[in-house]
């Protein structure tokens, strides 16, 4: 047991090998076995590349793999891809010509499989499809425009979503909320906390803001909050608080402060994280919507061991509605965190 509190966690499957069962845990590594029981380890197949048997010749492709497989692309910039084929034991059997198409996306890609998307869709995403004859690969994209992104949502359709979120999209949806609309999060039979994120993983040095609104059901309250870089500011209904985290299950680094809010009224939350003296400095504010911004912030918290990069976001806990407005993401400015 870890400190003789509680039993150590086991990671993933036994491994059975030479007449003993391995354990990886938590806290190490354990075996199952005679300790004195005699074995020699016998070298396995080489399954490097070139180790197994080559495929025949004229081998008939009986799989296809367009690379990069997955990727995100900036508005009219250019990215080549290519098609390996393989035959029905996986071997590889080198690059194929192939018929290139595009579904969900607006832009071109030329027989050779450069894609380029069109410069006036900011927000895109679909797949960029390889055919050889009678076989279809097909590579996953997704088009941000650079920071920043500012949007009131009234751009967007009821029941439809902003393209340029993605992660557990079917709990979020553009709804009309006192007169206008709002990004809306609905409750869920199998469960109630979700998140979205706006952009791709590599972004960095930036600033989250949000109009955010909770309703309620009875004596259960939401949470409701945004995402920055691998932290979390959530505005916390049960426990009338405020909370910096970096990893739910864990709680490392988690701080909160407590800050009294009422479900039926908006709220304006910012979330900003900078990198400061090899750490990361999270600093996040609510206020009610329309009044003054707070020059101090709500909540502050230091990182000694700094996530360095990740995806802006909303994440919530809806066992009744909650909303998001007025979306806008910005990198940071020197000394304006102050």
């Amino acid at each position: 047991m870890p400190g003789g509190d509680r039993y150590a966690e086991i990671y993933g499957s036994p491994a059975i090998a030479y007449g003993r069962i391995y354990f990886t845990t938590e806290e190490g590594i354990y075996c199952l076995g005679d300790k004195s029981a005699p074995f020699r380890a016998e070298p396995g197949p080489d399954f490097s590349p070139g180790g197994e048997e080559p495929p025949p010749a004229g081998a008939a492709p009986a799989a296809l793999l367009a690379i990069p497989a997955e990727i995100h692309v900036a508005p009219g910039e250019t990215v080549r891809f290519r098609v390996e084929a393989f035959d029905e034991l996986g071997r590889p059997l080198g690059r194929r010509d192939a018929v290139w198409s595009l579904d969900g996306l607006a832009g071109t890609v030329l027989p050779d499989g450069r894609f380029t998307p069109a410069p006036d869709a900011p927000y895109q995403a679909g797949t960029v499809a390889a055919k050889v004859g009678e076989l279809i690969a097909a590579a996953r994209v997704r088009v941000n425009a650079p920071l920043p992104l500012a949007d009131d949502l009234e751009g967007w359709p009821v029941e439809g979503r902003p393209t340029y979120l993605f992660s557990y999209l079917r709990p979020f949806q553009i709804a009309e909320v006192d007169g206008g609309k709002a990004l809306s999060k609905v409750p869920l039979p199998q469960a109630d906390r979700h998140h979205t994120l706006v952009g791709p993983p590599a972004l960095s040095g930036y600033t989250i803001q949000a109009d955010l609104m909770a309703t309620r059901k009875g004596r259960r309250f939401p949470d409701l909050g945004l995402i920055n870089s691998g932290y979390t500011l959530d505005l916390m209904g049960a426990f009338q608080q405020v909370q910096v985290r970096s990893w739910l299950a864990e709680q490392r680094g988690t701080q909160q402060v407590p800050f009294a809010w009422e479900t039926g009224v908006w709220y304006t939350m910012k979330l900003r994280v900078d990198r400061e003296a090899g750490k990361a400095i999270v600093r996040g504010k609510v206020w009610r919507r329309g009044e003054p911004e707070p020059a101090a912030w709500t909540i502050t918290v230091e990182d000694p061991y700094p996530i360095e990069n990740g995806s802006p976001g909303l994440v919530g806990y809806s066992p009744a509605p909650i909303y998001y407005d007025n979306l806008a993401v910005t990198a940071n400015s020197e000394g304006d965190a102050k």
